[in-house]
């Protein structure tokens, strides 16, 4: 990007105002030259082609002094009657932008947001501004898009206006509704919907020929329909209804409105073509609201196809840094947002993500032509459809589109936030001519006629389970007890050895087993031959030791059949009875699969459908503590290869089995009432932090001077440190989480890919069947604690954090598609609020590679134990230094590190 712009090439003579004379310039060129004796020659001509400004004509005169003026029709005076945004313009420019200059000089920083601004002697509407170019400042080529060096110098001058705007309030109160409330008022709200009516059956048949529309068009054509209501939804009510941030709290600042690639000037320097400094322009449409606005609107509008989704987190990080600082230097007495707070306003107020790419993306990817213009850009003409579907049809706005579409769609930011009966009404609604978007969403005769249609069906409530799922991709999960707990149930795999030697406690004798055999083999006579062994190799699980027991029985007819049980004890050592008197995991899990497992499988049987979660379990004649569970390697399952982590196909799996969990959990929450202690709390609960804090403690010197090694580790360093340092406490504070007004579920709270069973087929190989074990630390809690954990410990390198939101989407797909199914009586958490849970608990994500995610990449090692895992020996010491040094494990930290450092996720 050389500082020249293209976008001035195809100029085209305005209609000049017959008020613009001569004489009216004499004061301001008296003012900008001192010597001024008189005007020799005046011309006045356009400075931009068509395409380059909408909302107003902009001239530039022979004397080098541009001018905006109003457009000479009735649409902009119609518009201008609604919002007056030349008076708007006019006060930023000459009350507000010197403020905000005043307050940054104040503190030592020397910052201008743009041009100087003067006034002529005439009671017409115009902006006068000094020319720009003449002091060197270029547009850049809004075709082309901004590559890194020019956003981060508009992003550093953006922080800068919102740190100060935001400062401006604390100093001297509300700013002025004329700048506040921008054009979201009320009298503007037929003008906006007119404006977005106008637009929307020519982008809906664009977009319908678009790649893969068939993921997101339904979602596209509803929010359109939809979006002048959801727009003023989020910027009157600031959003409150879909945060847990009250809206009087939330960070706020005044938007520059408008932050495209056009209204951002340029200076550089002459011979070397560096980037000297960065105007903003057009301060015709601020708005005070979270800043949200202007990062998504600048953002996907402006930036290079690159770098505008994939550099996305950076840039966000970037932003935030240099907003931190400045509000820092300005002694910003309020809460300054932290990184994490800014990605969940992005959430929150994601609808101008939407807004962005349909409504002004479209114009700015758009070739020059004389046809781009205000009239055809808001009209319904002949010339307007042709222009709109040049606009929306074009391969730069199509390519842009095609990837920016599921991107939203993931996230969650193409819903609307209409509430689960509108959506089970349509679903269970008799086929009908009149069943079509418009009717769904317009108050016309045949709408409301569909609409009573719809809410009158008899079986409205009868046949919830006919919902199909109609939100796409989503989903997330974790959990960690500090120490990885880990079952094969017998399973042979690339992670087991048959050779390696278990300790097998002297309690356990055959006569033990004999009513669990008459369960299983009603024939039972008596055992014929009894053998236990490990079950697992060192590292395939740390905090109990797994069994085999094989019997071979004699039958009633004197006949011989061979059987076996998974057996789980627990260590003889005094580290695993220090652990049990924090969690008593054999109470916990005995309690899981003999009463919650049956329960919840039940709700599904109640419901008509069949749903298994895991292996059966039996009892022991002894007090002794124990988990005795059916073998299912013998039904076909198999454990994956922890180290290679599960593929898409598998994840899956993993993530549908995880929804059907989540929501059964919820929905006998809700019919019974909340779970005892024992299954909700797991191990956060008061004994167990001073276990954990000492797990980190004694880890945290060989963990650092690993970590200090690793790739670009002077970007997240000092910031792992601090989180190591204190990931217990925030570990536990989520213990004071209420479940009360939040979408809470029974995590797994062990979910990573040796506690996970897959049945195949053994001709096809296609995956049948998807069991979960170890259900020893279960808590009651947000559902991202168990998608954290899952994701990040156990699929592959590959698709753990490039696929991500997919991931999400795809699981929150099946968790609403089950909350329907039962008929769950609370509000159904939207994809968007799934995201903002994952944030607002995302200390699990940094827990989980620390903790769970180093023993699950470390190699079959004789030294991977319990004692060593937690403890600091030498043997501990030497085996800490083998997870956290290993090379598979650090190019998944290299990866994983600043992901979460963009995320704002290693800030707490």
């Amino acid at each position: 990007m050389n500082g020249k712009s293209e976008n001035n090439k195809h100029v085209t003579a305005p209609v000049v105002p017959s008020w613009i004379k001569s004489h009216l310039f004499v004061d301001i060129l008296k003012e900008i030259e001192p010597e001024f004796l008189s005007i020799q020659e005046f011309n006045v001509g356009g400075a931009l082609s068509p395409g380059e400004n909408y909302a107003s004509i902009m001239l530039k005169v022979d004397i080098v002094i541009k001018l905006k003026v109003l457009h000479d029709n009735e649409l902009f005076q119609e518009l201008m009657q609604t919002y007056n945004m030349f008076d708007v313009e006019s006060g930023i420019y000459g009350d507000v932008i010197p403020e905000l200059e005043h307050i940054l000089a104040d503190a030592g920083v020397n910052v201008r947001f743009g041009p100087k601004s003067y006034r002529l002697p005439t009671n017409e509407t115009h902006i006068l501004l000094e020319n720009l170019k003449d002091m060197g400042f270029r547009n850049a080529n809004r075709l082309e898009g901004l590559d890194m060096t020019h956003v981060k110098s508009v992003l550093t001058k953006l922080a800068y206006w919102h740190a100060a705007s935001a400062m401006r309030v604390v100093q001297k109160g509300p700013y002025p509704d004329l700048y506040s409330a921008g054009y979201f008022r009320s009298e503007c709200y037929d003008m906006m919907k007119e404006m977005f009516d106008s637009s929307t059956k020519m982008l809906l048949e664009c977009i319908r020929e678009y790649s893969n529309s068939n993921l997101y068009y339904d979602k596209v054509a509803k929010l359109q329909h939809r979006v002048t209501d959801e727009l003023f939804k989020v910027t009157q009510n600031h959003s409150a209804d879909v945060g847990d941030i009250d809206a009087e709290e939330e960070f706020k600042v005044l938007n520059h409105g408008d932050a495209w690639s056009n209204n951002i000037m340029f200076k550089y320097n002459d011979e070397t073509g560096e980037l000297l400094e960065t105007y903003l322009v057009d301060y015709q449409l601020p708005s005070y609201s979270s800043p949200a606005q202007d990062i998504l609107y600048f953002i996907l509008t402006s930036c290079k196809y690159e770098i505008k989704l994939q550099d996305f987190d950076f840039m966000i990080a970037f932003y935030h840094k240099l907003l931190a600082e400045n509000l820092r230097l300005l002694k910003y007495p309020k809460k300054i947002p932290t990184l994490r707070d800014v990605h969940c306003m992005i959430f929150k107020y994601g609808i101008w993500g939407y807004v962005s790419i349909t409504n002004v993306m479209a114009p700015v990817l758009c070739e020059p032509s004389d046809s781009a213009n205000l009239d055809n850009f808001i009209s319904e003409t002949d010339d307007g459809l042709a222009f709109k579907r040049q606009m929306y049809s074009n391969e730069r706005y199509r390519k842009h589109v095609e990837a920016i579409l599921p991107w939203l769609l993931n996230r969650g930011l193409l819903d609307c936030y209409s509430t689960a009966t509108s959506v089970m009404a349509a679903v269970l609604c008799d086929p009908t001519e009149n069943a079509s978007i418009d009717n769904f969403v317009g108050e016309s005769d045949a709408g409301l006629a569909f609409k009573r249609q719809m809410y009158s069906n008899p079986r409205y409530r009868k046949h919830l389970e006919a919902i199909l799922p109609w939100l796409y991709y989503r989903g997330y999960k974790f959990n960690r007890l500090g120490v990885i707990t880990i079952q094969s149930m017998g399973a042979k795999n690339n992670n087991n050895s048959d050779d390696t030697p278990s300790i097998v406690p002297k309690w356990i004798e055959a006569r033990l087993f004999e009513g669990a055999l008459k369960v299983v083999e009603s024939e039972f006579k008596e055992i014929v031959d009894f053998k236990a062994k490990g079950a697992l190799a060192p590292g395939e699980n740390y905090c109990t030791i797994m069994l085999k027991a094989d019997f071979i029985i004699k039958l009633k007819d004197e006949s011989t059949k061979p059987l076996s049980f998974m057996l789980k004890v627990g260590h003889d050592t005094d580290l695993f009875r220090e652990m049990m008197e924090g969690h008593n995991i054999f109470g916990a899990e005995t309690g899981m699969y003999r009463e919650v497992v049956p329960e919840l499988e039940k709700i599904y049987s109640d419901a008509g459908v069949n749903v298994k979660f895991g292996a059966k379990s039996y009892t022991l004649a002894t007090d002794q503590s124990y988990i005795l569970l059916e073998n299912l390697k013998e039904k076909g399952f198999r454990n994956a290869n922890r180290l290679d982590g599960l593929d898409m196909e598998h994840t899956k799996c993993v993530l549908e089995k995880m929804a059907q969990w989540h929501a059964a959990s919820a929905v006998r929450a809700a019919s019974k009432g909340m779970y005892s202690d024992l299954y909700s709390e797991g191990y956060i609960r008061p004994k167990s932090f001073d276990l954990i804090k000492g797990m980190y403690e004694s880890s945290e010197k060989i963990f650092l001077e690993c970590v200090k090694e690793y790739s670009n580790s002077d970007l997240y360093y000092g910031k792992v440190v601090e989180m190591y340092q204190k990931v217990a406490v925030e570990m536990f504070k989520t213990a004071d989480t209420k479940h009360d007004s939040e979408f809470s579920v029974l995590n797994h709270g062990d979910a990573w890919v040796n506690n996970i069973m897959f049945c195949h087929d053994e001709e096809t190989g296609k995956i049948l069947e998807t069991y979960f074990v170890d259900y020893q630390i279960p808590r009651y809690a947000s559902p991202a604690q168990d998608l954290w954990y899952f994701i990040l410990s156990s699929a592959q390198y590959e698709i753990k954090l490039q696929q991500f939101d997919f991931l999400v989407a795809f699981y929150h797909q099946h968790l609403e598609k089950n909350l329907k199914l039962l008929k769950y009586p609370n509000k159904i958490p939207s994809l968007k609020d799934l995201h903002l849970m994952l944030y607002k608990d995302g200390i699990w994500a940094f827990s989980t590679v620390t903790g769970v995610m180093s023993a699950v990449l470390c190699d079959p090692n004789e030294n991977a134990s319990l004692d060593n895992f937690m403890g600091e020996s030498d043997a501990g010491a030497a085996f800490k230094r083998q997870m956290y040094s290993n090379p598979r494990y650090r190019k998944h930290m290299e990866a994983i590190l600043p992901w979460l450092l963009y995320r704002g996720l290693l800030d707490y």
